[in-house]
């Protein structure tokens, strides 16, 4: 029971970092589509308070499976090693063009693009590393074991993630800012919705045609039940999302059911790798690390997980509202008084 209390802790560290800095990577993702610079710091000023601390639950996640789960943990990242590599330094540079272009001047341009293509990549490596985890992700056993090869599979999911965190941008843009930035989130909203729908919907085909144990799983009964609630109700939310989005009374609407689509279909993916910790080689009992090393880890998460939540809810209860209304200014140089020199640029 405490193997899969653990398991479910980790699972919701995962979507809500999935959630909280997927609109945030869908922003930067969005950024290669905007029009000007004044748009692109109106986008970066929604994100400012949030975008560091969204990524602490992938931090909390990984952790909680080393110390939980090590031989998932050892296996997934041995195997997963490339991909988890350019992911990592597209997080690096991402986060160093976010301080960079702040002071840019001549190379503003320059980040703009490093900004962009980082949100882009870790997109794409995160998608490609959750279709390859769906086909099934080989034990390690030996130092050195099969090393981690793109298919075509796994490049569609890829892009599925990276149009489904620029619908997630799209809706978060929506709600946090105004004028011409809410209008052109709306309408690329659109193109996201429709990318995001294309490549799930082909997701979904492909996935129990070419593997057997989704398939047993999709359409065995009373699974099937499941699967097609879920899939009704997905259905439901994303055409309600279509219909929302020049809806101009609720700003928030888009992001809820951005939030509801992304929940729904990581409920999906949670059932069909159930049971299994690594699929579909061990079971979340059989990867468990013994009881003294269990209960050591859920110390842990007493003791951090209410900080972290309470962190995350205080941040986002301060720094509510529309981006222009709060008192940040991204992007904007103080104007040196008698006292102060001026700011250094890049």
């Amino acid at each position: 029971m405490l193997a899969y209390s653990i398991f479910a802790i980790i699972a919701i560290a995962v979507l809500l970092y999935v959630l909280m800095d997927g609109w945030d990577l869908g922003v930067g993702v969005l950024f290669l589509a905007a029009t000007s610079d004044a748009e692109r710091d109106e986008m970066m000023e929604s994100i400012v308070p949030f975008w560091d601390g969204n990524e602490t639950w992938l931090v909390f996640a990984g952790v909680t499976l080393f110390g939980a789960f090590p031989v998932v943990y050892a296996s997934a990242l041995q195997y997963f090693y490339l991909p988890v590599m350019f992911m990592l330094f597209a997080l690096v540079f991402r986060g160093i063009s976010f301080e960079f272009r702040a002071r840019a001047t001549g190379s503003k341009t320059f980040w703009n693009w490093t900004f962009g293509l980082g949100s882009v990549v870790v997109g794409f490596t995160q998608g490609t590393m959750l279709g390859k985890l769906i086909q099934g992700v080989p034990l390690q056993p030996r130092p050195f074991g099969p090393v981690f090869a793109i298919s075509l599979f796994s490049m569609l999911c890829g892009v599925a993630m990276v149009a489904g965190y620029a619908l997630l941008g799209a809706a978060w843009l929506v709600y946090k800012t105004t004028g011409a930035t809410q209008t052109s989130a709306r309408k690329i909203g659109r193109a996201a919705w429709l990318l995001t729908l294309a490549t799930f919907v082909i997701t979904c085909f492909w996935t129990p045609l070419s593997i057997t144990q989704v398939a047993a799983r999709w359409f065995e009964f009373p699974q099937a039940l499941f699967f097609g609630t879920l899939a009704i109700a997905l259905v439901a939310a994303a055409f309600a999302f279509w219909r929302s989005i020049w809806t101009l009374q609720d700003d928030s609407r888009l992001l809820r059911l951005a939030v509801l689509m992304t929940a729904l279909a990581f409920a999906g993916v949670g059932g069909t790798i159930w049971p299994y910790a690594l699929p579909y080689r061990l079971s979340i009992v059989d990867a468990a690390a013994d009881p003294a090393s269990l209960k050591f880890v859920l110390v842990g998460i007493i003791i951090v997980l209410p900080l972290v939540l309470t962190y995350q809810v205080y941040a986002y209860r301060v720094f509510r509202g529309k981006a222009r209304d709060l008192e940040v200014s991204y992007g904007t140089l103080d104007e040196p008084g008698p006292s102060q020199a001026p700011h250094s640029q890049t």
